[in-house]
């Protein structure tokens, strides 16, 4: 059975936290790490991770001790078992701090080692734990803590036979020196108390001094002058010179109009054919027949047809002493009113000599009359079209300008207006459309950005005749308001002025010499000097403290 023995570290300084390091990574028993106050590591939780780190790759069981209430607080969030102070830990400190002999191990002291039975796997050392730590920070075997959540109990590695085992004892290390911070702050309190004494005194002596030093103040009022600037500015224009002026925007639209009327024109072609009878008579002996089709002409040139076969009988000289006659219906070759001839106006003969005439006038044709657009009818539309156009422009190109700007008097303008017709003139139609455009155009200014470009160019003209060695005071600056003049081409044109006070800047050098003139001088020999400097338009001496005589 291998027998496990405590060992006890007590950290002072980055040495000792190094041996630690090695002896946590090549023994598994229990190992007690014992960190003062005083101690100059195991300050900061990185440190604590890594000792719980390594305690868990090499399963070595690691219990810290410390009379520090910080240190063992951050060895129980990152799990590590924590030993309260006892009194025997306490006696040892107290020997190593009152620089008790130390016992150092020596190779011949170190007890003997059983050789492991089999090469075992290399058990990492601290800082490769630490950098297994950091590289796997979020395995479960390496979880965060904080102030509320309870630290997990670290695991222990299984107990193996090929360990090393030791002698009961320690290893003693010796200790980082104590830091004496009581007699360190006390020192450092003394410290500052004298310097702020002594800067207490030098501060009451100036101010002893300045209280009852005799003293004469200069004041020096600088002088001022007058300065004024004006200057005419308005839209830019043909015939037009301003010392400022603004390009007016062209302002474009197009307006539209369309319409449709009925056409009033018309024309007539025939329509219904007369028709009619024609009665034959015959004034020979013989039979006679007349064809259907057979043509009689009026006296007009009128022609008609008959409209079946017709036999005429013969004339009876010896009995009856009569003619043969027969009716036969007709009708006119034309369509239209030609063919409406009145009773008897049909007489004539034909070549087998029978004789025709109408005994009744023929009726039947008509005339159809169609509408045609007649040119009073595009003559009307294009009248209304321009004057719609004359109504809507102004109101149009009104629309068309943006906020705040203006139109310039007298700058609009109409195009030609263009005419799109359904139907010419003599052309059958009942309506006539019309598509009519014209384009309407204008110029137009921003006042206000005239003005602001008035009130920059009048700045700059005040600036530029401010006399040498002067400034400009900015609160005596006076603008007037725009004074609009009144124009023949009616183009907006305006004049403005400023006034504003120049102060005189009097060299520093000046100064500082009338500075170093003045010391020790007499009152005369001041005023005579102040005197002597140019651009002071009045000055004043005062004398201090109130009890210093003036001769």
């Amino acid at each position: 059975m291998v027998t496990r023995h405590s060992l006890r570290f007590v950290i002072g300084c980055e040495d000792d936290f190094s041996r630690a390091e090695r002896a946590i990574g090549s023994t598994g028993g229990p190992i007690t790490i014992d960190a003062g106050i005083d101690s100059g590591t195991l300050l900061e939780i990185e440190e604590f991770r890594c000792l719980a780190a390594a305690a868990r790759v090499s399963g070595a069981s690691v219990i810290f001790s410390s009379d520090d209430p910080l240190r063992r607080e951050l060895a129980r969030i990152v799990g590590l078992q924590v030993e309260a102070p006892e009194p025997a830990v306490s006696a040892m400190r107290r020997a190593l701090e009152s620089n008790a002999p130390t016992r150092k191990f020596e190779p011949g002291d170190m007890p003997p080692v059983v050789p492991p039975p089999a090469v075992r796997e290399p058990v990492p050392t601290l800082t490769e734990a630490l950098n297994d730590y950091t590289n796997h920070g979020t395995h479960e075997s390496y979880a965060s803590f904080s102030f509320v959540i309870t630290p997990p109990v670290p695991r222990r590695g299984d107990q193996v036979a090929d360990e090393w085992r030791y002698d009961s004892g320690s290893f003693n290390v010796q200790p980082a020196s104590r830091r004496y911070r009581s007699s360190r702050r006390v020192g450092k309190i003394a410290a500052i108390a004298s310097v702020s004494a002594i800067a207490l005194i030098m501060a009451s002596a100036i101010v002893l001094i300045a209280l009852i030093a005799p003293q004469a103040t200069v004041t020096l009022v600088p002088a001022t002058s007058a300065i004024n600037a004006d200057l005419t500015y308005g839209v830019a224009g043909a015939g037009t010179s301003y010392d400022v002026a603004i390009d007016p925007v062209p302002i474009t639209t197009t307006l539209s109009y369309s319409a449709t009327i009925p056409t009033t024109g018309s024309r007539s072609e025939p329509d219904g054919t007369s028709s009619g009878a024609i009665l034959f008579t015959n004034p020979s002996t013989a039979e006679l027949t007349v064809p259907a089709g057979t043509v009689v002409t009026g006296p007009d040139g009128t022609t008609f047809s008959t409209t079946e076969d017709v036999v005429v009988p013969p004339a009876d000289p010896f009995g009856s002493l009569t003619m043969g006659s027969a009716s036969i219906g007709i009708v006119a070759s034309l369509a239209g009113p030609a063919g409406n001839v009145d009773a008897g106006i049909l007489n004539g003969q034909l070549e087998s000599g029978l004789f025709y005439s109408n005994r009744d006038a023929t009726t039947g044709g008509t005339l159809k009359e169609i509408p045609v657009v007649a040119e009073a009818d595009i003559e009307t539309l294009r009248t209304q079209a321009e004057q719609d156009f004359s109504e809507r422009a102004q109101a149009q190109i009104q629309n068309e300008i943006p906020a705040g700007y203006r139109a310039l008097a007298g700058s609009g303008e109409t195009g030609e207006p263009g005419f799109a017709l359904s139907h010419e003139a003599g052309e059958d139609a009942t309506e006539l459309q019309i598509e009519s455009t014209m384009r309407v155009s204008a110029l137009a200014y921003d006042p206000d950005a005239l003005h602001e470009m008035a009130r920059e160019e009048l700045s700059k003209r005040l600036s530029g005749s401010l006399p040498p060695d002067t400034v400009l005071l900015a609160d005596t600056m006076k603008v007037d308001e725009p004074l609009e003049i009144d124009t023949i081409s009616g183009n907006p044109e305006f004049r403005i002025t400023a006034s504003a006070r120049a102060r005189v800047v009097i060299d520093p050098r000046i100064l500082a010499e009338l500075k170093r003139d003045l010391v020790g001088a007499s009152e005369a020999n001041a005023v005579r000097r102040v005197s002597e400097i140019e651009g002071v338009s009045r000055f004043e001496l005062d004398y201090g403290p109130d009890w210093f005589p003036l001769n």
